[in-house]
């Protein structure tokens, strides 16, 4: 699906921008009324080559929250809230979700799965326990083994469900 650049106000009237994937652009400003957003703008990411920079911040935002990335370039850092938990924490169940929906965009791309692992590593500038735990899965990804052994390491994490999904894709060939 495409990419789309957004930019609306949310219920508090605080402006927040970033992108979202939807099948068209009006799909995409309903989408984004749904979540509580009052949609000024949606630009579609042009070219393939754009949809793949941007693929890993592409993701639905959440009703009542702004998205850190949209905080951080107005620099605009409230006490407590979203950004508060971020900082140094581990995954949340909201993480594993942003980090499989973008894994899954990535992979889909065309980009190899170790180079997706190192673009998801990039990004976790503000959770250092879960870059380092995708750094020690991309480390034993790249020695041979597979994704699914690596996040095996992390039940606390990556449930049984989730790794046994991971490990019928790869099983399958269709690792989505």
């Amino acid at each position: 699906m495409p990419i789309f650049q957004y930019t609306a106000t949310d219920q508090t009237g605080a402006q927040t921008q970033g992108n979202f994937e939807a099948a068209n652009e009006q799909q995409a400003y309903q989408q984004l009324a749904q979540y509580g957003l009052n949609v000024s703008q949606v630009v579609p990411l042009d070219t393939p080559a754009d949809q793949l920079s941007q693929a890993a911040d592409a993701e639905a935002p959440t009703k009542g929250k702004k998205k850190t990335k949209a905080a951080k370039a107005k620099g605009k850092k409230k006490k407590g809230g979203l950004l508060a938990l971020e900082i140094g924490g581990g995954p949340n169940s909201e993480d594993i979700s942003v980090f499989t929906r973008q894994m899954s965009t990535l992979v889909q791309a065309g980009l190899p799965l170790l180079r997706s692992l190192e673009v998801m590593i990039k990004q976790q500038e503000k959770k250092p326990k879960f870059k380092s735990m995708l750094e020690a899965i991309s480390e034993k990804v790249s020695s041979g083994g597979n994704l699914s052994d690596g996040l095996a390491m992390y039940p606390k994490v990556f449930d049984n469900l989730y790794v046994n999904m991971v490990r019928a894709g790869e099983a399958g060939g269709v690792l989505e």
